[in-house]
C-alpha cells in the first residue's frame, strides 16, 4: 500500500510496508497518524496499531488495541476524533468505539513519564511547582541540623526507590525484547520496538439481543459527530441507528416497514457448535412453518430481506405472508412436481 499527499500530489508515492509473506494490513489516516488494522505478530483475529505518517514502515508500528480473546476485528472506520471497530464477539456482530483524542493524550502522558519528565527535580516541574519546590528548599535550609539530616536521608531513600523501580522496568523491557525476537520467526511477524500499552478505553455499543447483522451506513464526513449504523436479523427488517460520538448515545431513527409482517410469528435461534478441529462455529436458524395455498403444500420458510419472490410448482408466486422468504425444506405431495430454492 502506498500513500499520496493530497496537499502536494506531485510528491512521489510513499510505501507503507513492503510485501511480507503472511502479513496483511489495512491503513486509515487521521490527525497525522496512521491507524493500521493488521495480523502482525501472529494476531490471527487482527489488532489495531499506529504509526507516524512520516515513518509508516512496520518497524514503527505501535499496538493500540491488541488482539483480544474471542474478538475478531472485521473492519475499521477512522474519523477526526474517534475510531470505530466492526467486530465479532463470540461470533456475534459488535461495534466498539475508541476516543482517539483521549487516547493520544494518555499516550503522551505515558511517554513523558517514561522519559522522566515528571521526576522530582525543579527543572522538570511547572512554574507553579518550581515555586513550591523553591519554598520547600528554603524551609529545609532553615531547619535544625538534626531535622535537616533526617530530611536528606528520606530524600536519599526516595531516590533509591526510584532507581530500583527504573531497574525493574528495564528488566521487564529486556524480557519483552527477547519475546519479540522469538516472535520474529513467525510468518508475518514484525518486531515492535515499543512496550505494550495499557488497555485502551473501548466503548462497546449495546444493541437489541436480536441484532445479528450490523453494517455501517453512509458516513462520508470526516468530522462527523454521529455514526450511522444499519441493524437487522433474519426476522427483523433493517433498523437505522445514529451513534453520538460525544455523548455515547445510541439513537433509533426508524425501521423498514414490511406490510403485515410480525417478527414475533417467527423463531430465530442462535446455536454454537464445535467443529472437528475445535473451532467454535455459530449458526443462525430462523424459520416459520406456513401452509401454502396450492395443493395443501407444507413449506418451511426462512425470511430474507430485502423482499424477493420465490418459485415453486413451476410458477412464480407470492408467499401467503407478505414477507420475503426462501424455501428451507419442502414436503412434496403428488400434485407438486418441482421445487426450487431461491
Amino acid at each position: 500500500m502506498h500513500l499520496l499527499s493530497c496537499a502536494d500530489p506531485d510528491q512521489p508515492l510513499r510505501l507503507v510496508q513492503p510485501r511480507t509473506a503472511g502479513l496483511e494490513y489495512f491503513v486509515a489516516h487521521s490527525q497525522g497518524q496512521l491507524y493500521i488494522l493488521t495480523n502482525a505478530n501472529g494476531a490471527a483475529n487482527y489488532q489495531l496499531m499506529t504509526a507516524p505518517l512520516h515513518t509508516p514502515c512496520s518497524a514503527h508500528w505501535k499496538p493500540l488495541v491488541p488482539e483480544r480473546p474471542g474478538t475478531a476485528v472485521e473492519d475499521l472506520e477512522v474519523y477526526a476524533s474517534h475510531a470505530v471497530l466492526y467486530e465479532r464477539q463470540q461470533g456475534r456482530p459488535a461495534v466498539s468505539v475508541l476516543n482517539l483524542l483521549a487516547q493520544a493524550s494518555k499516550a503522551a502522558d505515558s511517554e513523558q513519564q517514561a522519559a522522566g519528565v515528571f521526576q522530582d527535580s525543579p527543572a522538570a516541574l511547572t512554574s507553579k511547582q518550581q515555586q513550591t519546590a523553591h519554598v520547600v528548599v528554603e524551609v529545609c535550609n532553615a531547619l535544625p541540623t538534626s531535622q535537616r539530616q533526617q530530611h536528606e536521608l528520606e530524600q536519599e531513600k526516595r531516590q533509591q526507590q526510584q532507581q530500583q523501580k527504573l531497574q525493574h522496568e528495564e528488566n521487564q523491557q529486556a524480557v519483552s525484547q527477547q519475546q519479540r525476537q522469538q516472535q520474529q520467526q513467525q510468518p508475518g511477524a514484525i518486531v515492535a520496538e515499543h512496550p505494550q500499552p495499557a488497555q485502551p478505553q473501548l466503548a462497546t455499543l449495546s444493541f437489541p439481543s436480536w441484532a445479528l447483522s450490523i453494517q455501517p451506513g453512509a458516513n462520508p464526513d470526516y468530522h462527523t459527530r454521529t455514526v450511522r449504523l444499519h441493524v437487522a436479523s433474519p426476522v427483523h427488517p433493517q433498523h437505522v441507528y445514529d451513534y453520538h460520538l460525544d455523548t455515547g448515545h445510541l439513537q433509533l431513527l426508524g425501521a423498514e416497514q414490511v406490510h403485515r409482517h410480525d417478527p414475533e410469528q417467527y423463531v430465530c435461534q442462535v446455536q454454537h457448535a464445535t467443529a472437528a478441529d475445535g473451532t467454535q462455529v455459530m449458526t443462525v436458524k430462523a424459520e416459520a412453518c406456513l401452509h401454502g395455498h396450492q395443493s395443501g403444500t407444507l413449506v418451511e420458510l426462512v425470511p430474507v430481506f430485502p423482499q424477493q419472490q420465490f418459485t415453486y410448482a413451476g410458477a412464480c408466486c407470492s408467499c401467503a405472508y407478505p414477507v420475503s422468504v426462501r424455501i428451507r425444506r419442502t414436503v412434496l405431495c403428488s400434485s407438486l412436481q418441482h421445487a426450487w430454492t431461491s
